[in-house]
């Protein structure tokens, strides 16, 4: 394999502990949005994104979410216990309930 394919002992880390997201459609469909990252802190579980992934007025979670192993659409807001969206520095921060299944997480401690 080519040295330009290989990736970096951080890059692949990384990797495991990326997810996509998806936007609803309001039309009871989805599209691709951006990525999330997992991270632990505390015990407490988080997910983080940019904020750009938001429409620019958006304040909740309701339009954005994951796709379950089923093929459904879940909004983060079903699974958050609190969120943060920073515009200024483009980060969301959700706190959730509880970990997702079978998902790596950065732990931060």
């Amino acid at each position: 394999m080519s040295k330009k394919f290989k990736v970096n002992e951080y890059e692949l880390n990384a990797q495991r502990h990326i997810y996509p997201l998806y936007m609803a459609d309001g039309r009871g469909g989805y599209d691709f949005s951006s990525t999330m990252t997992f991270v632990r802190f505390k015990n407490e579980n988080f997910c983080v994104f940019a904020a750009h992934a938001l429409p620019s007025k958006a304040r909740d979670l309701d339009q954005i979410g994951v796709l379950t192993t089923d093929g459904e659409f879940m909004a983060l807001s079903e699974v958050e216990v609190s969120h943060k969206i920073c515009r200024d520095r483009d980060l969301v921060a959700c706190r959730t309930i509880g970990p997702f299944e079978y998902k790596n997480y950065f732990e931060l401690d």
